[in-house]
């Protein structure tokens, strides 16, 4: 089987999807030499992770990997020492700090520690302990130094490589002994979205193409020193049939023209093997072609059922959940016909009093009285609340947390708590709250209206009020409002 490779986001830069490529064939090489089994996946969505955004996951039989990607290149990197490993930067030699993806993360060991952790809170059971669970490793995608060891508690499960060294660390990683074996395949269709990578087909090898224009190249200069040949040698041709003409001697001419002739046949013979050379690697090279087309219609075709498969799966989730919605408007008709009935129940009862106790009229006219009273003291009281609920619909009044799933995809709808996590991801800054990551306000790169650390500087660690339409992100079981214009966001303090 060796590595199958699956991708599922698109990567928010350009680098990070060459050097994606360039990882995942040298994994796939390297499992195919080593008899190693397993899966990649590549920017995968993990729909049950909370706030879970990996760079790569790697599944094998003995172990997974959390593998996360640094853009620095020719620069030594130093680590923070053992007493403060959790809690100091990483610093490079020219002076900046190499960061964990999110303002509340000081490095990336803090980082691939959360990310870890929440890995291990989903997979649970299904995660094969015995080969030290799951690793992290950080690969740095230039020429990078470390200068600093790694504390000794966390080099069983932590590692750092740069370009050249990932392999032998994703060989040491995942090279261990184990009486249980990891099911790769089924734990990356429960807990990863993702598709079969593009890339996964037998991969055109560039230089292929620049032996076939090399030699092409070579026969037209070939051919074009040939012809030069030639014009010479019927050159010195058409002078001693002159000399001849004339009666002159043309030994000197014979001898020129014989020079000229051998020239011309070994240039002839050169570029025979020189068409031979072409033709062979010419044809070879459409043969790769060919045998790539195929492999990427069969992906492609690979591809298509996944997402027919998923199609069916959301109409599947839809019916469910209208399901659902249909049984909870039969409970809520019940409640309001049960209501209806104990209120006639009631006033029969009075009914039946006035009836049989004339005596007590007087009395039954005061609980009435009183009743009313009440009655009109519950509709004021209703009436408010239903005042404060269009007031929240408007956006007058801000909703809380707990209230987020009542008005969601109403317009305008204002949501007032604490960003105390300003994260960032490939393609989005998010304002999440910092005691409840059920909700948060997001923000899309591409909008171009504030970058991650001028949302960290405004708005970390702050109460600020959004508005807007309150949606539910199904896949992370999380509410979010989505910011087109800073105008959305207030600070309050």
């Amino acid at each position: 089987m060796g590595l199958n490779v699956y991708k599922f986001h698109l990567a928010s830069r350009q680098y990070e999807n060459t050097f994606f490529r360039m990882f995942q064939a040298t994994l796939k090489s390297f499992f195919e030499q080593q008899g190693f089994d397993g899966v990649l996946v590549g920017f995968g969505d993990v729909p049950d992770g909370d706030s879970l955004y990996p760079d790569c996951v790697l599944i094998t039989k003995n172990r997974v990997l959390i593998i996360d990607f640094k853009d620095w290149n020719n620069v030594t990197v130093n680590l923070p020492g053992a007493d403060n490993f959790e809690s100091g930067k990483w610093t490079t030699s020219n002076g900046k700090v190499v960061g964990g993806g999110s303002v509340n993360n000081a490095n990336p060991y803090v980082q691939l520690k959360k990310q870890r952790r929440k890995l291990e809170q989903l997979v649970g059971g299904r995660l094969n302990e015995d080969a030290g669970g799951i690793g992290c490793l950080v690969v740095f995608q230039g020429e990078v130094k470390i200068n600093g060891e790694i504390p000794g508690v966390d080099e069983p499960w932590f590692m750092i490589a740069n370009k050249y060294s990932f392999g032998n660390a994703v060989y040491d990683m995942i090279d261990v002994r184990s009486d249980e074996k990891n099911d790769f395949e089924a734990m990356r269709e429960e807990y990863f979205e993702s598709e079969p990578y593009l890339d996964n087909v037998p991969l055109i090898d560039p230089s292929k193409y620049e032996e076939v224009a090399e030699a092409n190249q070579k026969v037209e200069e070939l051919e074009s020193e040939r012809d030069e040949y030639k014009s010479a040698y019927e050159e010195q041709l058409e002078k001693n049939k002159a000399l001849r003409e004339k009666g002159e001697s043309i030994e000197e001419g014979l001898k020129l023209m014989r020079e000229k002739e051998v020239r011309l046949k070994e240039k002839e013979e050169e570029l025979e093997e020189a068409q031979a050379d072409f033709e062979a690697k010419d044809k070879a090279y459409e043969k790769t072609m060919a045998e790539y087309d195929t492999a990427v219609e069969k992906t492609k075709q690979e591809m298509e059922k996944t997402k027919q498969a998923k199609l069916n799966n959301n109409t599947e989730r839809q019916k469910a959940l209208q399901e659902q919605a249909k049984a909870h408007a039969a409970e809520l008709d019940y409640e309001k016909n049960l209501k209806t009935e104990r209120r006639k129940s009631i006033f029969g009862g009075i009914f039946l009093m006035i009836l049989f106790i004339g005596a007590i009229i007087l009395l039954v006219d005061g609980i009435t009285k009183m009743n009313r009273a009440s009655e009109e003291k519950r509709e004021e009281r209703e009436q408010a609340e239903q005042a404060l609920i269009e007031d929240k619909k408007a956006g007058k009044v801000c909703v809380g947390l707990d209230e987020l799933v009542e008005y969601q995809n109403i317009k305008n709808v204002c949501v007032e708590y604490v960003a105390g996590d300003v994260a960032e991801w490939k393609t989005a800054i998010y304002l999440n709250h910092f005691e409840n990551t059920d909700f948060t306000a997001i923000i899309w790169k591409n909008s171009g209206i504030i970058t991650f650390e001028e949302a960290k500087e405004r708005y970390a660690n702050k109460k600020i009020r959004v508005r807007g339409t309150i949606t539910y992100y199904e896949k992370r079981h999380y509410y979010e409002i989505q910011v087109d214009d800073l105008s959305q966001i207030e600070v309050l303090e």
